[in-house]
């Protein structure tokens, strides 16, 4: 998380969506808890998290204590984030908190969004996988993981642009602005 710094500096966005497994089991009376969140508690930008089945617990277990300002914390398996033409719909697992393999994802994110009923029109965006994954086609996107602790996962974001009447989505890797971090990291 020490890097995540350099990637809000990097993209500015104006709104960061977590999606689950931020935190994983063990960490719930880990002093990384209470730093992540009050790091997030402590930006500019409105920051939602959503409950992963790793730290969905935790997270709901958090949800009054720093749920405030422009932090806000969520337990809820979808979150539909709408403009004015739009709509995109964010998730960690959608109720699947099982173990997917690479050649799983695709349907996995297809038939989530057939299940719930989400129109081909909009995206839907989870977590969960740990494997970035995007189907353009198809408006379904998980990404990989972001949380570095014991990171053996590829690292990725998605950047959500509104842009007239559209919604569009691009998933990046994170893996160079992580080795950047380190290095500088190394060199302090």
């Amino acid at each position: 998380m020490d890097f995540l710094p350099i990637l809000i500096k990097e993209i500015t966005p104006n709104q960061i969506f977590i999606l689950g497994d931020l935190f994983h089991f063990g960490q719930e009376n880990t002093p990384f808890v209470s730093q992540t969140l009050t790091f997030f508690s402590e930006l500019n930008q409105e920051v939602l998290i959503i409950g992963g089945n790793h730290d969905g617990i935790l997270i709901k277990n958090q949800i009054e204590k720093w749920s405030q300002g422009n932090l806000h914390i969520y337990f809820d398996t979808f979150l539909c984030y709408e403009t004015s033409h739009d709509k995109i719909w964010f998730a960690h697992d959608g109720n699947n908190p099982y173990w997917l393999d690479k050649s799983e994802v695709p349907s996995f994110l297809t038939s989530l969004k057939k299940i719930y009923e989400i129109q081909e029109q909009y995206w839907l965006i989870t977590g969960h996988t740990h494997l970035p994954c995007i189907i353009e086609e198809m408006k379904v996107a998980s990404l990989g993981c972001f949380n570095t602790e014991g990171h053996n996962q590829p690292l990725s974001y998605g950047i959500v642009t509104e842009s007239g009447n559209q919604i569009t989505f691009s998933l990046h890797d994170a893996e160079e602005l992580y080795y950047q971090w380190k290095r500088s990291a190394r060199s302090k």
